[in-house]
This record gives C-alpha cells, structure tokens and sequence, in this order.
C-alpha cells in the first residue's frame, strides 16, 4: 500500500550515503524544503515549528527527538531514516575526518582537533580508544548509531540502549540500508507514490587509501568490532526486519519480492562488505583478488598448506541459489580441490566440494530454499599437486554469484 503522506521528515545517519538520498527526495518531494538541520547542542532547535513550517524537513536529527517533535505538532509525517554495517560505518567516518574535516567543517574546533590526532596514529590506535579522550570520539565512533538515535553523546552505550534504539526505529516507516542502497531507495519512493526518475547522485564520497574492511588485519577488525557491538546489535534486528517489510510492499520489484527476481549478489561484493572476515594462509591482493564479476583464489605461496576465507556476510534477500564456474588459471597448475559451504546463521544450507583440473572448467549450480538474513559463506582452497606444492595453484571462480535461484 502507498503511503501519500503529506510530510516527510529524514533522519540522516552521517556517512549512510544520507546526502545523496536527501537529495534525491530534494528532487521529487514539494517543498517547502529545510535540508542539513543540525540539532543544537543545548537542546534550543525547534524541530515541532520546523516540521509544521516545511513539507520536507532533513538532517543530522536524533531519531528519539523527531518523534517528540512529530506528536508535539499532531500531524502526520512519514518519518526516514539510514543505516550501515557498523564496521564498515566507523571506518567510513575514520577516513572521512582525515579528508574532508579541516576543509568541510572549517571554524570547527573539536572536529579539527579529531583530524590532527587521526592524522598522528595508526588506524589500530584508533580504534582501540586512543583518542577517546577527545571531544566527540565517543559520539563518532562507540556505537554512533545508537548514539545518534537516542541523542546520547556521553557515557558508555549499553543492551538497554540498543533494545531502546531498536524500539525507537519499530515507530519509522522506512530505513535505507546503505549495502542494500538500490532496494530500500527503491522500496522507500514506492511507499511515497514518487518516480524515482533518474539515478541515485552520488555525494560526499571520501577516498579510502584503498581500505576496505577485508583489507583489515584481525586486530584492527577485532577493535572496531568491540567499538560497535551493540550497534551490530541493532543492524542486524532492523536490518532484517526492514528487508521483510520490503518484501512485503506492493510494487517492489527487487531482491526482496520473490526468489525469482532476487537480484544478483557477487560473491566479491559478499567479500568487500563483510563485518567478520578472516582469511588464513593469504592476503586480499596476493591470494585473493577481487574481479568484476569474480575471485581469483590461490593457496599459500611457497609453502604447503590450505587458504581459508571464513564467516563473509551479507543481508540474503530471497536469495535462493549460487553459480559460478571453474577454472585453473595456469597451464602448469596441479588438481585443486575447493570447498563453499553457505550459511544461514549456524544452518548450513547449501556447499560443495569439487575438485578442478587443466582438462577442463567446473561449472557450479546450487540451489536452495530462499534466504532472508545474515548470511555467511566460508571457502577453502589447497593444492592437490605432488607433495602438496601450491606453485601455478591459482584458481578462477568467474561469474561467482547469488541469485533467484
């Protein structure tokens, strides 16, 4: 059912692609408009005349606030909001302040105070709370969705304050998911009777240095996760109740709808945006690269032994099969014996284990019943040559993809 409402109002998550989307709504939603609203930090914003004033009201706003504000007024708004993987979210804002703090936030001292001393340690000293101290880390950086949410910028972030963000967020009526940005962008226009019309714009990108959250080694992986614990608590309840509600909207042609229109997921993409990766015997760039369409996978070099790449996630959306082909890379290369096992939670439910040689490609067709969740995929790769030797192992899986089924 299309929900025409009158008002919309949009709580954006800093760095959940919230700029690009706030422009879009800016594009198809009549105004009058008030964009980049910033709650003062003695409470002083007047949301309730703000909201009565405008047909669109946007911005870095406490999600528990605009709900008082909306029963304040007594009218009726259809309230949005963002999300992101928590790791992949706090490394976000971590390169954010080091590119753009000095220059987009001029004349802010606390934020400038951020970039100097991010610029003077490690991405690990970080994230272990080196800089904790500082004014505003806590609220970038330990659990910041919740913090935005409950507008809670000081003392530690507990389970009762996620079970309390989680409450909050049951009372919105859509979220965008920034690794299912597509769908909920399309889901959200949908309920709002809007055409999407043309691309989503694509804002305030910031460079990365080539850091992703597979590039992390453990212990930095392992800091950010305990920064964001009961964030991670909160992704996962709203983000699979979200992916339930999209499929259940009338009109919603995407990976939610039906298992088979599901929308193809690359095992790469699986990969890139993991919050619980680990990879043993290899490295991302060496035994594992990332192609368009693909992975290449290759033992460990110059010494005996498997490569295993464990617990990759992703939120499965009607997902109901995988495909890919097979081949060995090298025209020396031994027999190779890989194994996939996909996951839904502790479930197993699907996997394989083939073993590929020069004479010819493997294709791989699994099918199963559709997923909606977490879901995880775990991979092993070793060398079937003489002697077990890895030399010439590299292995291509093309066109390594979730689908319909």
């Amino acid at each position: 059912m299309k929900m025409h409402a009158s008002r919309l109002v949009f709580c954006h998550v800093p760095k959940t692609a919230g700029s690009s989307v706030t422009r879009l709504l800016r594009d198809n939603w009549p105004g009058p408009h008030a964009l980049d609203v910033y709650e003062q930090e003695d409470g002083r914003t007047d949301l309730a005349g703000a909201i009565r004033d405008c047909a669109m009201l946007a911005g870095h706003l406490s999600h528990a606030s605009v709900l008082g504000a909306i029963e304040r007024t007594g009218l009726e708004a259809y309230k949005l909001t963002s999300l992101r993987n928590p790791v992949d979210h706090v490394l976000s804002q971590y390169y954010h302040i080091q590119a753009f703090a000095g220059a987009a936030l001029a004349g802010d001292q606390r934020m400038q105070a951020l970039k100097d001393a991010a610029g003077g340690m490690s991405l690990l000293e970080w994230m272990s709370g080196r800089a904790r101290g500082l004014d505003g880390f806590d609220v970038l950086f330990d659990n910041p969705q919740i913090r935005m949410i409950l507008n809670k910028k000081e003392g530690p972030v507990t389970l009762a304050d996620a079970r309390e963000a989680i409450a909050v967020m049951g009372r919105f009526d859509g979220v965008i998911l920034f690794e299912r940005l597509g769908e909920s962008v399309a889901a959200v226009m949908g309920a709002l009777g809007l055409n999407r019309g043309g691309g989503l714009p694509r804002l305030m990108t910031n460079p990365a240095k080539g850091q992703s959250v597979l590039t992390l080694s453990r212990p930095e992986l392992q800091a950010m996760m305990a920064l964001t614990r009961y964030d991670a608590v909160l992704y996962d309840v709203i983000s699979t109740h979200w992916c339930g509600r999209m499929a259940a909207m009338e009109g919603v042609a995407g990976p939610v709808a039906s298992a088979e229109s599901a929308a193809p997921v690359l095992l790469a993409d699986v990969l890139r945006t993991s919050n619980a990766q680990r990879i043993e015997g290899g490295t991302v760039g060496d035994t594992v690269k990332m192609q368009e369409d693909g992975l290449f996978l290759h033992p460990p070099h110059g010494r005996e032994g498997a490569l295993r790449i464990a617990s990759a996630d992703f939120l499965a959306q009607g997902q109901a099969g995988f495909s890919t082909e097979l081949a060995l890379e090298h025209a020396a290369a031994p027999d190779v014996e890989l194994s996939m096992t996909i996951r839904e939670g502790e479930r197993v439910v699907a996997g394989f284990t083939t073993r590929v040689s020069r004479k010819a490609s493997v294709p791989i067709a699994l099918r199963f019943a559709p997923i909606m969740g977490r879901c995880f995929v775990d991979l092993e790769l070793r060398s079937l040559g003489p002697g077990g030797s890895n030399d010439y192992a590299g292995l291509l899986m093309k066109k390594a993809v979730f689908g319909g089924g």
